[in-house]
């Protein structure tokens, strides 16, 4: 019993104790005073059991301290409670002057969140914190406005490595400072932070935006919005990565290299979507795709950068001296731009209004060719150019030398020259009644030897003996190059094509220039709209060029086989030269003027040389170089083609370049004018009719009026009632050539054609064709010729070559210089073979077929070697 009176009375003191502790708890303590909101808690800074406590308020995450923030709490009053400050979501801080508002969040999730602008006096400042990982190492920021501001704004963004700065609405200018309508939000993202793979608990990081009104409208309101920046990823295994973007979002794909691949293909373009998805926006929106690493601070414009409407492509080598910021991965940006005019060639054409844009980015790993297939077709062509030479000089050349060589050996001998007395009489004749002793070639020697006296008279007081001595050079030297018909030759050549040459330094005086400074950007700021190039089989040099890197190595080298046809053809010519020569001197055959042969081998290797300075770096400016020998080479043609049949045409042997020559300068000057197309045009038209009009009417060409035979034209007419076959030849002829140029004249009006050189090309090709045809056809059916065997095999082949090449041309074209480089791109195709593309198989076979169009000019008229020459002309 004593025991268990003892164990009560215990338990009854630790009861009282309890309650009494705990009275002296509530009426002694300092208790977290009731009411104050957001408030974490108090640090009490000093205690009185019996009277009042003294504290300092903190107040919970993301939550200003206003005021004082002490708290005294008196036990013995009845209002027991004196609090100086509050836990506010937002600070007002004075600084020299100037107002901020402070509020401070964690950056957790994509979230949008309004804000009322009252104050124009306020700048208001948005703090979000958030621990920067190797994961999620950056944060995207976009800034939008609710209703119409009436003044701009001013909107700060900043963080530890970087500040941007801008004004909302976005204002967005157009070409020639349009203003388009502005964008109420503008996304950021920003710089991440230096983030190494071993803080793998990451660095705390702040994003501080600063917004100033300027407005006290309270219908305008701000959204902010904070997030990690979510790349797609292209490492991922799907079709397409498809993304929205406008001017003010960019999209952002994210790419890792995979082990084992240096080269990947890049393509980015227009995504067609469909009406569940709502994709498929923007499908010639211009827009721009760069290339960057990622590294801080973002590029501008990364490694490289192009714009494109709906495809654009690049190829990326890691171990390349340019790409060697992104050998371990690189992020596609891709990002709207404001206004469609850097992709429009059209400076008329009109801008889309809606500025978003659905794309898609792919990427590829490429399998890059080896070192030397872009040599193969050229260098197989050039082989093949060769071996024709050597078999059309085995074939054909050489037995008509060994034939020639007979005929004049049996006509030298003592028992012929009787037999030739009346022959040599009556060309001595001709020669007198034309007048002209120079054209009428002396046959035989006997003919030779009656003129021997007066020739000895004039060779003693030739100009020619004079010019020698002035040049301090002996007389039997310059009578031997004189009388050398090689050196004859290549001097007119030289003298047909120095003003081709004079007019390409006059006129494009700056396109090394411009070359140079294109490749200049598209080398070293990564501008890839600097060169036009077919960027899906596009493998650069290896090896730098005077520190530029070459961008189409395969389309330069592809010129060789222009240079191989041009010095074979000028070696043809020279032996071809020979045997006329030979011909011509028994009266016989066609009087061919081989300086036209020589300068279409000269022309050739310019065109190869000018074509492989074009490549370099194509675009619209060195494009020209091109294009104006090829002008030069087709307007030859058809000089050579009318001199075969005429007897001197040396009045118009510069008529073709001055033609060509003035139309470049009408380009240069004017080439955008209305007026200026009209005028070309118009002309074209004019010179058709009358040279197509002399040349089938009267069989020579004149520009002097007193040689317009109009009576034999209206006779030509008048002939016409007869109903004659031949005279319904001619005239369908001059009907065809009429409305052939009619039709191009028209459509060069109407700018069915981009510029003027497509416009030129494609009249003299015209050209050339109808003439050549009415020359075949003349030859043929109204003149009852009949062609030798090689020469059916060469028209066979130049037509067959100039129509394949064509087709590569055309219908395998890879880019465009008269549009822009975003419209270019669209015709931008995969290699054929290897590095070999459809324009590599052009200036293959263009190479070829101009080859055998030369050899098929020399040799049309081998059937007429027996002829009397007199008898070839065209009446």
């Amino acid at each position: 019993r004593i025991q268990i009176l003892f164990e009560c009375l215990t338990m009854s003191r630790v009861c009282l104790m309890v309650i009494t502790l705990t009275f002296h708890a509530y009426v002694l303590a300092c208790p977290n005073p009731p009411g104050v909101k957001n408030l974490e808690h108090v640090t009490w800074i000093f205690e009185n059991d019996s009277s009042f406590c003294i504290g300092k308020m903190e107040c919970k995450e993301d939550y200003f301290l206003l005021g004082d923030g002490l708290v005294v709490f008196n036990k013995t009053a009845k209002d027991n409670w004196n609090i100086t400050g509050t836990c506010n979501a937002t600070k007002t801080v004075d600084y020299d002057g100037l107002h901020y508002e402070y509020r401070t969040f964690d950056i957790t999730e994509s979230k949008t969140k309004t804000y009322p602008l009252l104050d124009p006096t306020v700048t208001y400042v948005f703090v979000g914190r958030y621990n920067a990982t190797y994961v999620h190492p950056t944060i995207r920021v976009s800034v939008g406005l609710i209703g119409k501001a009436h003044n701009p704004v001013l909107v700060n963004v900043q963080q530890s490595t970087e500040s941007v700065g801008f004004e909302l609405p976005l204002r967005v200018v157009g070409r020639d400072g349009t203003e388009l309508p502005p964008f109420p939000i503008k996304t950021v993202e920003l710089c991440p932070p230096f983030v190494q793979p071993k803080d793998y608990l990451g660095i705390p990081e702040t994003v501080k935006v600063e917004v100033t009104a300027n407005n006290s409208d309270p219908n305008v309101k701000m959204t902010l919005d904070m997030t990690y920046v979510q790349h797609i990823d292209l490492s991922e295994d799907k079709d397409e990565h498809i993304a929205k973007v406008d001017p003010s979002k960019m999209a952002i794909f994210r790419y890792i290299w995979e082990d084992g691949s240096n080269h990947v293909d890049v393509t980015v373009g227009w995504s067609e979507g469909d009406e569940i998805s709502q994709k498929g926006k923007g499908k010639d929106v211009c827009a721009r795709a760069s290339i960057r690493s990622g590294d801080c601070p973002l590029e501008k414009n990364g490694v490289a950068s192009f714009t494109f409407t709906r495809e654009g492509f690049i190829t990326l080598d890691r171990s390349g001296d340019r790409h060697s910021s992104i050998k371990d991965g690189f992020l596609v940006v891709i990002e709207v731009l404001p206004d469609d005019w850097e992709c429009l060639s059209n400076p008329n054409a009109k801008t889309s209004s809606s500025r978003t844009k659905t794309v898609k980015v792919d990427v590829k790993p490429r399998k890059r060719p080896n070192n030397y297939d872009y040599l193969a077709l050229p260098l197989c062509t050039s082989c093949f150019i060769i071996i024709f030479t050597a078999i059309f000089y085995i074939c054909v050349l050489k037995p008509q030398k060994q034939s020639v060589d007979a005929e004049k050996e049996s006509s030298t001998k003592p028992d012929n020259y009787e037999n030739h007395d009346d022959d040599d009489d009556e060309i001595l004749n001709i020669e007198e009644e034309e007048g002209d002793e120079e054209d009428a070639p002396l046959i035989h020697s006997r003919g030779k030897n009656k003129n021997k006296k007066s020739e000895k008279k004039r060779e003693e007081n030739s100009p020619d003996e004079e010019i020698a001595k002035l040049a301090g050079l002996s007389s039997s030297w310059y009578n031997k190059v004189k009388d050398n018909e090689t050196y004859v030759n290549i001097t007119q050549a030289i003298g047909h094509c120095s003003v081709p040459l004079v007019v390409f330094i006059v006129l494009f005086d700056s396109v090394v220039d411009d070359m140079t400074g294109n490749l200049k950007e598209y080398t070293f700021r990564g501008d890839l709209d600097a060169c036009y190039i077919n960027a899906k089989c596009a493998f650069p040099l290896n090896t730098s060029f005077h520190g530029y890197r070459l961008p189409e190595f395969s389309r330069i080298i592809s010129n060789i086989p222009y240079l191989v046809t041009g010095v074979c053809f000028y070696a043809l010519a020279i032996i071809k030269s020979r045997i006329m020569k030979k011909v011509n001197e028994a009266g016989k055959g066609v009087k061919h003027d081989f300086s036209l042969f020589h300068a279409l081998a000269l022309i050739t290797v310019l065109i190869g040389f000018s074509s492989a300075v074009y490549h370099v770096c194509p675009n619209q400016t060195t494009s020209r170089i091109d294009i104006f020998f090829i002008e030069i080479l087709l307007a030859y043609y058809s000089l050579k083609v009318y001199q075969t049949r005429t007897p001197d045409i040396r009045r118009l042997f510069y008529i073709p370049v001055a033609i060509v020559s003035v139309v470049n300068v009408v380009e240069r000057f004017a080439g955008r004018l209305k007026a200026s197309w009209v005028l070309i045009s118009v002309l074209h038209v004019v010179f058709t009719i009358i040279i197509a009009a002399q040349v089938i009417f009267t069989g020579s060409i004149s520009f002097n009026p007193a040689d317009y035979d109009m009576k034999m034209i209206v006779n030509q007419f008048k002939d016409m009632k007869k109903n004659t076959k031949q005279h319904k030849y001619k005239f369908g002829a001059f009907g065809g050539v009429v409305i052939a140029g009619l039709l191009i004249s028209s459509l060069g009006i109407a700018n069915e054609f981009t510029d003027y050189a497509t416009y030129n090309v494609i009249a003299f090709a015209v050209d050339i064709i109808l003439y050549l045809s009415y020359y075949l056809l003349t030859k043929f059916a109204t003149r009852k010729e009949k062609a030798e065997r090689h020469a059916v095999i060469l028209i066979t082949l130049s037509a067959m070559t100039w129509t394949f090449a064509l087709m590569a041309f055309v219908g395998y074209k890879t880019i465009e210089t008269s549009l822009s480089p975003a419209e270019s791109r669209t015709y931008n195709k995969d290699c054929l073979v290897g590095a070999i593309d459809g324009h590599d198989l052009w200036h293959c076979l263009s190479a070829l077929a101009m080859l055998f169009t030369n050899t098929m000019i020399m040799s049309l008229d081998d059937n007429l070697l027996n002829e009397r020459t007199e008898k070839t002309y065209f009446k």
